[in-house]
């Protein structure tokens, strides 16, 4: 009887000691986890279209992370403000880890699943990389000078900034899309990109007004940008459908390199874009001007724009000679680089 009983006791004394155990683990868990984000969604009619307004409430803090995590801004209409642990939002987790092999290295870099990005990250997941020939030219541009840092406008996931953070440059990224801040926010935590590189979570335009993106299908790099028809509307700064939109000029506070290379890719939207830069145009040394030219629909207002800032357009192909604008023979422009000579 008396070993029974203390064989009782010791079962007895064993599941209260794993009672604890789990109940310990609870409190901890509970303790150590952060309040993160929570999209409230609502529908809106804006230009003719329905589109979905995801409002951010319960922005908490994770200090924990907190050292790994690169600095987020998002503009308000007459400031950056900081978002804070965009990083580790744990709403968004439909990323795919690519090896991605560029000139600089080669790195772990998180991208879109192929179902919701049937081009850029397709080809990343494929091939390791995208646009190769064009990410040396920028990679051989910037070995020209050391000081020279990357300004890249419409950075999708990141694989241009992700390739001058790997040679130690000073990057600013510029995406107005929450999926694809969040994709290159996870590859600069992943890779201890954070000293480097700064992200701006923004629309950049040609004046400070309230605008919206709309995203084709699965192709998540072709998404566009609109000016909201009701301008009066009032939206938090962490909304993440709709924005005000900020101004090339309005980064210069930000960029703490006087040599830029700027990577500039944004749909039909460059003339935009550019047009909001003359300041910074004016007060840095911006040398080479890497943009997209197929999608254009003003083309003729870009070319002179930049003619007028001083820069002179080369193919990115082929032999890269000049542009020869006045050529009916000439070949048709994927990209262009644009570089100062005056």
């Amino acid at each position: 009887m008396r070993n029974n009983f203390f064989r009782s006791s010791r079962h007895g004394n064993g599941c209260a000691l794993v009672l604890i155990a789990m109940i310990s683990f609870v409190i901890f868990i509970f303790i150590r986890t952060p309040t993160y984000r929570t999209a409230v969604t609502t529908r809106s009619e804006v230009d003719g279209r329905q589109v979905v307004i995801e409002s951010i409430t319960n922005v908490g803090l994770h200090d924990e992370n907190d050292a790994s995590q690169p600095d987020v801004l998002r503009w308000d209409g007459t400031q950056w403000l900081k978002w804070p642990n965009l990083c580790i939002d744990k709403d968004f987790r439909n990323y795919t880890v690519a090896d991605l092999y560029v000139p600089s290295g080669k790195i772990p870099f998180f991208v879109h699943e192929k179902s919701r990005d049937n081009f850029v990250s397709r080809m990343i997941l494929k091939y390791h990389t995208f646009e190769p020939s064009d990410i040396k030219l920028m990679y051989d541009c910037l070995k020209e000078d050391e000081g020279m840092g990357l300004l890249d406008v419409g950075s999708h996931v990141g694989i241009y900034s992700a390739t001058a953070a790997l040679m130690n440059r000073k990057v600013i990224t510029v995406d107005p899309l929450y999926m694809n801040v969040y994709a290159w926010c996870s590859s600069i935590v992943r890779n201890n990109f954070k000293d480097n590189v700064k992200i701006a979570y923004t629309i950049v335009s040609n004046m400070h007004r309230l605008m919206y993106f709309v995203t084709d299908g699965i192709r998540i790099g072709a998404t566009r940008v609109f000016a909201a028809e009701d301008q009066t509307e009032k939206v938090t700064p962490f909304d993440r459908k709709f924005t005000v939109s900020a101004m090339l000029d309005d980064l210069i506070p930000e960029i703490t390199f006087k040599k830029i290379f700027m990577k500039l890719d944004v749909e039909s939207h460059e003339f935009e874009v550019i047009s909001g830069g003359s300041k910074l145009f004016k007060e840095f040394d911006v040398r080479y001007v890497l943009m997209e030219w197929v999608n254009h629909v003003n083309r003729d207002n870009v070319r002179d724009l930049m003619i007028k800032y001083g820069y002179k357009a080369f193919r990115t192909d082929g032999d890269k000679g000049a542009v020869d604008w006045k050529s009916p023979r000439r070949k048709p422009l994927y990209n262009v680089l644009w570089k100062k000579i005056n």
